[in-house]
């Protein structure tokens, strides 16, 4: 297979939107990728002055179905909250990641010639051109993210951000990490989705987070909180400066990541997500992860259930921010919810979904039950 060499962030393909699109649409006429209409609803909290985007299938859709590992998940969840479950023997999930579906691939490239990375379209996607970044060689869901991580995720941004439109420098990057973070595969994957579509911005708060970070360009060592997820505990740094100097290769890539890193790091230490105490032998459990390499070659990888081991958290990032924001829950009453909730963007499975997300449970609410109260 061929694939690129990323040495110092010089191989910026200024055609990515096009090859993203052509991919698209070969996918699309072999029925490889699976679009999810959906009507769309603003909903306005009059007391809290803010508006939810609420996303459901339209008619018949195929509606996405719950992954393996998020009925494990849940189960997980509900073992956890009935202390009288009973601790249930090694189950198996499948790694759809090893190997992937190469009519989904955009490219694949290396980090310094050691790790290999694969851009992937999203199967199921909800947004236009919603990307996956994945190492190709397994790694669980469950880990925090590493340099090589970053560096692949702004390899993928600039390669993006060269097409020099609006759509090109308004992305957005997400990682999922842990059992209740609202992740569906037990493969590592960080996420990219445009945040400006069809002339407008996708999600109802990006602007409003956008000025709250560039107020602070001057003090980016600084944890701040966005004034939207008040209630919830978070954490956010400004990265405009850091991301300015890369995006316009004052620095190289490598660095850039290091020091990305490093501001990953500052918020993992100051919300406490790098306190991990793991279970004895005896109580832990684990789910076993296929790899399908082909018909003779099988992997299997151990993915540990542990939550204490492996604290679950929501990690997003643009040009001008990085938010983490700890997640104790991966449902409230059924209903789920992944990094694009903190953009105050919901997607409901079904109508009984959306009924009980409105008129039961409530957007704000919904938030606040998944996540840890802010004490500050």
């Amino acid at each position: 297979m061929n694939h690129k060499t990323m040495e110092f962030g010089i191989f910026f393909r200024k055609k990515m939107l096009s090859k993203i699109q052509k991919v698209y649409r070969s996918a699309l006429e072999c029925k490889m990728i699976i679009p999810i209409e959906t009507v769309r609803e603003i909903v306005h909290d009059s007391k809290n002055k803010l508006r939810f985007l609420i996303k459901m299938p339209k008619n018949n859709a195929k509606v996405l179905k719950t992954s393996n590992l998020e009925k494990e998940i849940h189960a997980k969840q509900n073992q956890q909250q009935n202390k009288d479950s009973p601790k249930k023997d090694h189950r198996i999930v499948v790694d759809l990641f090893r190997p992937y579906e190469t009519k989904l691939l955009i490219e694949t490239f290396q980090i310094h010639s050691s790790k290999e990375y694969a851009i992937l379209l999203n199967k199921f996607p909800v947004l236009q051109n919603h990307l996956l970044i994945v190492p190709t060689v397994f790694e669980p869901q469950t880990q925090n993210l590493n340099i090589q991580d970053f560096e692949a995720a702004l390899y993928t941004l600039q390669s993006i951000h060269q097409c020099h439109s609006q759509e090109a420098k308004e992305w957005l990057l997400f990682y999922n990490r842990g059992l209740f973070s609202g992740a569906s595969q037990p493969h590592k994957h960080l996420q990219a989705v445009p945040q400006y579509l069809n002339g407008e911005y996708e999600f109802p708060i990006v602007e409003s987070f956008k000025q709250q970070a560039l107020d602070h360009t001057s003090s980016e060592d600084t944890i701040f909180p966005f004034d939207e997820l008040k209630q919830v505990k978070h954490g956010v740094l400004c990265i405009a400066p850091l991301m300015q100097q890369y995006l316009s290769q004052q620095i190289d890539v490598h660095t850039a990541a290091e020091k990305l890193f490093s501001k990953y790091y500052t918020l993992l230490e100051k919300l406490d997500l790098l306190s991990e105490q793991s279970l004895s032998k005896e109580k832990a459990e684990y789910l076993t992860v296929i790899c399908n390499m082909d018909e003779q070659t099988e992997e299997k990888h151990l993915l540990s259930l542990d939550i204490h081991q492996y604290p679950s958290y929501n990690l997003l990032f643009t040009q001008e921010w990085m938010l983490i924001i700890p997640r104790k829950l991966e449902n409230y009453q059924g209903i789920s919810m992944n990094s694009l909730g903190f953009l105050f963007s919901y997607f409901c499975k079904t109508e009984h979904d959306q009924d009980v997300l409105l008129n039961q449970i409530g957007c704000l609410n919904l938030m606040k039950a998944l996540c840890f109260e802010n004490s500050q």
